[in-house]
């Protein structure tokens, strides 16, 4: 699976959604996630964590790379939505979970589905600060990650604010020893961060 399927595919993902505002479009922004999501090779053999996954299409994507996905999504219509993605793809490999972080993290998901990598596309900013808390507390266990900034002012009470890169980059710096800025140029640059053996 790569843009151009999902790019042609997309008409009938819109039919099959329904109503409602569709966030997740073949743009740039969804192009710089899939491309950001396939440069974790080597890490293929793990649980990935899709925070915020909306209409599950980086998750569709993610599911070809990693061995399973846990599409995390609070709000209803979004996570029905990534459902009917999974169904789409046919995709055996992917979980849809209707719940905040919170909920999630708070309820052990993290250590039950055993999640090795997180990705979160342009979510962190609406994070609170206790979210942001128990994903940094997590982030010990986990080998890769993929964190998208987002210009302008948190939506959230987070104390991290987790606009700007070097927001970002300050958070992942204890538990990677490489991040990599992709797309540093765009309004929506992604920050990927890796533990390589040294």
């Amino acid at each position: 699976m790569n843009f151009k399927s999902i790019k042609t595919s997309y008409p009938k993902l819109v039919s099959l959604w329904g109503s409602g505002k569709n966030y997740q479009k073949p743009n740039v922004r969804l192009k710089n996630s899939f491309e950001a999501v396939q440069s974790l090779v080597g890490f293929e053999g793990i649980v990935v964590l899709d925070i915020g996954c909306n209409n599950g299409l980086v998750s569709a994507v993610a599911s070809e790379v990693f061995h399973s996905v846990v599409s995390l999504e609070y709000k209803l219509e979004r996570a029905q939505k990534a459902k009917k993605t999974k169904k789409f793809f046919v995709l055996n490999n992917m979980k849809v979970v209707h719940s905040t972080f919170l909920e999630y993290a708070k309820s052990e998901g993290l250590v039950h589905d055993k999640v090795k990598a997180v990705v979160a596309f342009q979510v962190l900013y609406h994070m609170t600060t206790e979210e942001i808390d128990l994903l940094r507390e997590h982030m010990p266990n986990v080998q890769c990650c993929i964190l998208g900034s987002r210009p302008g002012k948190s939506h959230s009470n987070n104390k991290y604010r987790m606009t700007k890169v070097d927001d970002i980059q300050k958070f992942m710096l204890p538990f990677f020893n490489r991040i990599d800025v992709m797309f540093s140029r765009s309004k929506w640059p992604l920050l990927v961060g890796k533990k390589l053996n040294q």
